[in-house]
């Protein structure tokens, strides 16, 4: 084989990928088009074949369902009771951990139990869980399909957020899990938590830095538990007479508790 006919089998072979990966884009869409299930398990709700039968009585999976997950379901309402009533994503995280600091919190949203947890993980919530439910509207009982897409940087395939215009989305009331007005009571509180830090930081969302700002970030390990050393404070004291007060701690106890 040539090199020109090597090069025209690759180009073809490349060719075919493409278009295979775009078919099978497609035929997720249309599943997503009627709020079916296009991939990933997403917490409070099951995913559920669904089979038809075929001439002869063959079984053949049609699609995915979502049905709801009472007890998970349950979770997300405590979680977003909690934080319109004004605890952060943190506190919440660590009050469904059970840590005693935050017994308060447990008690009075999650009855003093620990929830349980993504079905992923650790088997713990981190804040990043819960602000992943409260930015979720799939629990209004909106199916959202390609919010993300795949594109060339530098000759990399990378994953980059797609347009508000180009994301589908599709009705299904039956999978409404949050109520409209507390939907609308947090949805009103994140957006004036992202104003407040839009004017702290100049109108700046900030991003992962490029290198960590303090040496030991990354680098060093908590002598109990094995896991990434951060560093943590802050600035405290009263209204113009503030000062920053920073340390070293375990990264895994200061988001999800001992």
């Amino acid at each position: 084989m040539t090199w020109l006919e090597e090069n025209q089998r690759l180009l073809a072979s490349e060719v075919e990928r493409v278009k295979a990966g775009q078919r099978s884009r497609d035929a997720l869409a249309r599943k997503a088009e009627r709020g079916f299930n296009a991939g990933g398990v997403v917490f409070g709700y099951d995913n559920v074949a669904v089979y038809v039968e075929r001439a002869g009585g063959e079984q053949v999976k049609s699609h995915t369902e979502y049905r709801i997950n009472e007890t998970e379901a349950d979770v997300i309402r405590r979680v977003y009771r909690a934080y319109a009533d004004g605890h952060g994503m943190r506190s919440v995280a660590l009050a469904m951990n059970g840590d005693p600091r935050y017994a308060g919190i447990s008690k009075r949203y999650f009855d003093g139990a620990r929830p349980p947890s993504p079905r992923k993980g650790t088997g713990s919530w981190a804040p990043s869980s819960v602000r992943k439910i409260l930015y979720n509207e799939r629990y209004t009982g909106i199916v959202a399909f390609g919010k993300h897409r795949k594109t060339y940087r530098g000759g990399t395939k990378i994953r980059v957020k797609a347009s508000a215009e180009s994301i589908q989305r599709a009705e299904r009331p039956d999978l409404r899990i949050v109520p409209d007005d507390l939907w609308r009571e947090v949805k009103a509180r994140l957006e004036a938590a992202k104003g407040i830090y839009l004017r702290d930081t100049k109108g700046k969302l900030h991003g992962r830095p490029d290198k960590a700002r303090y040496l030991l970030t990354g680098l060093g390990s908590c002598g109990i538990c094995g896991r990434s050393i951060m560093m943590i404070g802050g600035r405290a004291g009263t209204p113009g007479a503030r000062r920053s007060t920073f340390y070293y701690g375990c990264a895994h106890q200061y988001s999800r508790g001992t």
